[in-house]
């Protein structure tokens, strides 16, 4: 699908007042971005907006007005699956999960049970990959990951191994993304899905089980990640991969975990 691209003029500019954008998310009319700000594209709006892709200008229809951070998106039509540590948001209470109109920003009744923040998540068809900080999700254990069917509000059958946190800074999956039958994961782990894994993991999405692709990175991969056909884009803690140089970023082929470049 091609998007238009974003233009903003030094009239238009969104100009946040906050430090730190976290994510941004184009579609063909408008971009969500989510961030630390409480103003943005001329607007007062707390954490989650939706900027004119022409001009760069705030969409005044939308104003979800989370009460915490938002930090994750998965765009859905109409609709917008988002995650974070909020408690309410489009004007319903919501914890750490909602569903939100892609055009007002007002809660749905999508409410499914989750205990810690989302940090990530994916959508593929109707299965929601989800990550973060969490025990439960919609009453079963998944710690820290695992997927809900959107249709019922139900957990699904996939149902990794949690990761092991060897940091002492919490376990946690930080981004999910999706390619084919495979699941790639980063976060704060050594272990996750039945085997040894520093940060990143790719999960096949049938059995829960980490695949053969073992890269090895020095730290940690906690930034976030994008695939292009083979190839797996991260960022992170990181100053080498398989033993090679590679200072916060890399790319890995996603059946090897070799370095492509």
């Amino acid at each position: 699908m091609a998007y238009a691209k974003p233009v903003c003029s030094r009239h238009t500019a969104p100009n946040p007042d906050g430090n730190t954008i976290y994510r941004i998310y184009p579609t063909a009319t408008a971009v969500y971005v989510i961030g630390d700000f409480n103003n943005i594209g001329g607007l007062a709006r707390n954490y989650l907006a939706s900027l004119n892709s022409t001009t760069g200008a705030g969409n005044s229809a939308f104003n979800p007005n989370p009460n915490q951070p938002v930090t994750t998106l998965a765009l859905n039509g109409t609709n917008i699956y988002a995650g974070g540590t909020f408690t309410s948001i489009g004007g319903v209470s919501r914890n750490y999960l909602a569903e939100i109109n892609a055009t007002t920003g007002a809660g749905t009744s999508f409410n499914p049970s989750i205990d810690g923040s989302v940090l990530a998540l994916a959508l593929s068809g109707t299965t929601l990959y989800i990550g973060g900080e969490y025990y439960t999700l919609a009453g079963q254990i998944r710690d820290n990951i695992g997927a809900l069917d959107t249709s019922t509000q139900t957990t699904t059958a996939w149902a990794p191994e949690g990761p092991n946190d060897p940091y002492g800074m919490g376990m946690s999956v930080t981004d999910i993304k999706i390619s084919g039958t495979t699941a790639v994961v980063l976060g704060y782990f050594n272990r996750i899905a039945g085997a040894s894994r520093n940060g990143l993991a790719m999960i096949d999405l049938t059995t829960g089980i980490a695949t053969a692709a073992n890269p090895v990175i020095d730290q940690s991969a906690t930034g976030v990640c994008a695939i292009e056909g083979n190839n797996v884009y991260f960022t992170g803690w990181l100053n080498s991969v398989n033993g090679i140089a590679r200072r916060g970023f890399a790319v890995i082929n996603l059946t090897s975990g070799n370095l492509t470049y």
